[in-house]
């Protein structure tokens, strides 16, 4: 094709193929993009949950791994995990061990209350979490540090997304757990 050719092409008249045309799943995402309500909004925390796939939740209670890509997403990186403290599980405290987590999170989102383009901001939360043999399931309770974390995790995660009335599926005390302790 010509030069003079190309400029006179009208794309209106243009009709895609099946070859051409745009993938469905694609137009699809990009129609059911919402735009997100304003952080401190009422509807904030339902726009929140839509964000998680369904793999990511147990019966509406997102996991840790799902709140962490949905907090990186909606808020910016996490940038820092600290511990700052740990009670290791043992006759003391009836094989309990608690932990205190600190995240810290950049906000890149320029949507969030936070975010100064000048300026890197941080988002920090905290969360602390207990695990032992009495809250906790088979075989999860086996490793009570390493659990506790994720749990505390979970935690400063929901904080950060300010899901206050959702509990995190990490921080559920299974029902069969529960009874047995009635």
């Amino acid at each position: 094709m010509e030069e003079s050719e190309i400029a006179a092409l009208d794309l209106n008249k243009l009709v895609p193929d099946e070859d051409s045309a745009f993938d469905p799943k694609v137009v699809q995402e990009v129609e059911d993009t919402e735009t997100p309500p304003d952080f401190f909004s009422e509807e904030w925390s339902d726009y929140v949950m839509r964000q998680f796939r369904d793999d990511e939740l147990k019966d509406g209670h997102p996991f840790r791994d799902g709140l962490l890509r949905v907090a990186e997403r909606l808020i910016g990186p996490v940038t820092s995990r600290q511990i700052i403290g740990f009670d290791a599980a043992g006759e003391k405290n009836r094989g309990t061990a608690t932990v205190h987590v600190r995240l810290s999170l950049l906000v890149k989102n320029d949507r969030h209350p936070l975010y100064d383009d000048n300026n890197a901001n941080f988002l920090i939360e905290d969360g602390i979490a207990e695990v032992n043999s009495r809250n906790t399931p088979h075989p999860f309770f086996q490793h009570p540090a390493a659990t506790a974390s994720s749990k505390a995790e979970a935690q400063a995660l929901r904080k950060a997304l300010r899901l206050r009335q959702i509990v995190a599926a990490d921080e559920i005390t299974p029902e069969e757990i529960q009874s047995d302790q009635d």
